[in-house]
């Protein structure tokens, strides 16, 4: 279990319609950037999965491009989480078609 106050996960919504760059970048913006700014980090370390890329078969109903993804990790840089002063950890987790996983890495 994680210490009291160092760790916080937020949950996204599922929408059966699916989801694609602008839905991720929206909760980016709206929920999780306002949520991490409060927390105020000192690193930020992110469970990439590439399950949401277009394409995936695991990701039925996920839309995302190399673009959107690109655009999300840019956000995750010291503008907007000053505290962690640009110390962001990328871990490969998910992504189980070869060809739009290798565009998305």
């Amino acid at each position: 279990a994680a210490a009291a106050g160092m760790n916080v996960n937020v949950a996204l919504p599922y929408d059966e319609a699916g989801h694609g760059d602008a839905a991720f970048a929206h909760a980016l913006d709206v929920l999780i950037l306002p949520v991490a700014r409060q927390f105020a980090p000192t690193i930020v370390l992110v469970a990439a999965g590439f399950d949401a890329a277009q394409g995936d078969p695991c990701g039925v109903g996920f839309r995302s491009t190399p673009n959107g993804f690109a655009r999300l990790t840019a956000r995750l840089g010291p503008h907007s989480l000053p505290s962690a002063c640009g110390r962001v950890g990328l871990i490969l987790e998910g992504g189980y078609a070869p060809n739009a996983l290798a565009e998305c890495v």
